[in-house]
């Protein structure tokens, strides 16, 4: 069985196991998505751009992705597969110290009666660290976060090639004062508390391990966990750009620990059918349970790997199922989403192609 793309699949319908491999037989890796292999040969790009100062505006060349939110620490396939791509590549290639084969990647949604973009104000720079296939396949990885000067790009035509983008700065966590600590302070330590990075930090790693135990244990101060958590989360686009967009690890964690009292199990985007539970997911890379993957149309994926699933044709597929969620879609409609904690709450989802065990829109939502 091989889903659109002519990637192998896993056999789900009617029940029956799927046979072994024989000779000959393509099986899938586990490891594919995670290191990214199905790209092919890449070259490692020598030297390193490092971070660029904090406050300060730049001109970048932008890239807009449907659906996908980059923050810093992920890593982002690419297929650049349109001239215009490349193009903005070639300027990121030729640029100079510090800025060489560094872009602006910013999630955007295309109008249903217009062509034109809608670009979110907030996106991640990216700096392109490995290259192959004559420059069409990529690995980029997310450095920091930048405020796209809208108004420019507006006046500009959409012009993306040199957009003023300024870097925004991460304040460090701020120290609870020492009279909170001794409880000698005008106000309860617990107030104190929810503003404490180092506090949210361990909670925010308590209620993740209590959703995905199959996951190894992040090890980073609390901004560099913020961003593991906004990039693992199954939540709406819409709900990662507003925690890409909060303006300290702090104000991040609080919203992430919220988020992740509220999530349980996966679910079809389309007809709600539970599909996994959340503690199913495992992690098949240092990233976390969730990984982007972009396909040979050059659309890229969230993709979670569960040790055990159900669809709604076939309650026990095998172990090893492959989720995923449309990131940078044909359509523009898709990502993760979660219901709010509530029974009555349903979970919001598009119209689609029946889901099956190896390619589906999934969801999130709380369990009962």
């Amino acid at each position: 069985m091989s889903d659109p793309d002519g990637r192998p699949g896993l056999e789900g319908g009617g029940g029956q196991a799927a046979a072994g491999p024989t000779a000959g037989d393509e099986v899938l890796s586990p490891t594919v998505v995670a290191t990214h292999s199905y790209l092919g040969e890449v070259d490692d790009l020598e030297g390193s751009a490092g971070l660029l100062e904090e406050g300060r505006t730049y001109r970048l060349p932008v890239l807009p992705l449907d659906g996908l939110v980059l923050c810093p620490g992920s890593t982002l396939p690419l297929r650049l597969t349109f001239r215009g791509d490349r193009a903005l590549l070639q300027q990121a290639l030729n640029a100079p110290p510090p800025l060489t084969r560094l872009i602006a990647v910013v999630c955007c949604q295309r109008g249903y009666f217009t062509p034109q973009l809608m670009l979110q104000r907030v996106g991640c720079v990216a700096e392109i660290c490995k290259m192959g296939g004559g420059g069409i396949n990529l690995l980029a990885k997310g450095r920091q976060r930048v405020e796209v000067q809208l108004d420019a790009v507006m006046e500009g035509g959409m012009q993306l090639s040199s957009v003023p983008v300024r870097v925004l700065p991460e304040p460090p966590p701020l120290p609870v004062p020492a009279e909170a600590q001794a409880g000698v302070a005008w106000h309860p330590r617990a107030l104190y508390a929810t503003f404490d990075a180092w506090q949210l930090a361990k909670r925010a790693r308590r209620l993740f391990h209590s959703i995905a135990p199959q996951a190894r244990e992040f090890e980073g101060n609390p901004l560099e966990l913020s961003y593991f958590l906004l990039s693992n989360l199954p939540v709406d686009d819409d709900v990662r750009q507003q925690l890409l967009e909060a303006c300290s690890a702090d104000e991040r964690l609080r919203a992430e620990c919220k988020l992740l009292q509220a999530l349980g199990t996966l679910c079809c985007r389309a007809c709600g059918t539970s599909l996994a539970r959340s503690a199913d997911a495992v992690q098949m890379s240092e990233e976390g349970i969730s990984a982007c993957y972009v396909n040979s149309h050059a659309f890229i994926h969230d993709i979670v790997t569960l040790s055990t699933a159900g669809d709604n044709r076939d309650p026990t597929p095998p172990a090893g199922t492959y989720l995923h969620s449309a990131g940078s879609s044909e359509n523009g409609d898709g990502g993760w989403t979660s219901a709010e904690e509530d029974e009555e709450a349903e979970p919001r989802g598009h119209g689609g192609s029946p889901v099956t065990a190896s390619d589906a829109n999934a969801t999130s939502a709380e369990e009962a």
